[in-house]
């Protein structure tokens, strides 16, 4: 209990003095913002590979091979419905990316792109929809055939997703060329 109780209170000062060094330490605008953008980068990075990476059972090692297929048919077992990974990383990449933006560290780029916050809501809800509705569409069958629209819808969000990367990607190049760094 002893150990708990200290583990719990090093903890807590840990978070005041990180707190009370970032409310004294200013990098000065330019470099918060380069560092703001670059998190974002970052995160949507990891979190769309997380989302492309996490898989359970074979079809995780071997993708949707035949090897998968007859691994499968051998062991008698039940098809699990499966939603395709992209998507799925797309939305965890949206999602992890909205913590730097949460946090204010890239104020200055939202309010010198508002457009920007309308495409990454409407990219967000677009993706989690597609997987609702690929989910409720791949229960309701058991044909793997997605509907055409669906598949439009698909590269639709890709793109979407695309063109938030790269307006992150060409603000943090412009911010780094002008500052001559």
């Amino acid at each position: 209990m002893r150990n708990r109780l200290i583990g719990t209170v090093d903890k807590i000062s840990a978070v005041v003095v990180l707190r009370r060094y970032n409310a004294y330490v200013d990098f000065g605008p330019e470099t918060s913002q380069r560092l703001g953008l670059a998190a974002v980068l970052l995160l949507s990075g990891l979190g769309l590979l997380a989302g492309i990476g996490t898989s359970s059972g074979p079809l995780g090692y071997w993708g949707y091979s035949v090897t998968a297929a007859r691994y499968l048919a051998s062991r008698d077992l039940p098809k699990k419905s499966r939603l395709p990974r992209l998507p799925r990383g797309i939305f965890l990449a949206l999602l992890f990316a909205l913590v730097p933006f949460l946090k204010g560290w890239c104020s200055v780029f939202l309010q010198r792109h508002v457009y920007f916050i309308f495409v990454y809501a409407f990219c967000g809800i677009s993706a989690a929809a597609w997987l609702l509705i690929a989910l409720f569409l791949q229960s309701a069958s058991e044909k793997d055939i997605s509907p055409v629209w669906l598949k439009h819808w698909y590269w639709a969000n890709v793109a979407g997703f695309l063109l938030l990367m790269a307006i992150v990607g060409s603000s943090l190049a412009t911010l780094s060329a002008s500052s001559g760094g």
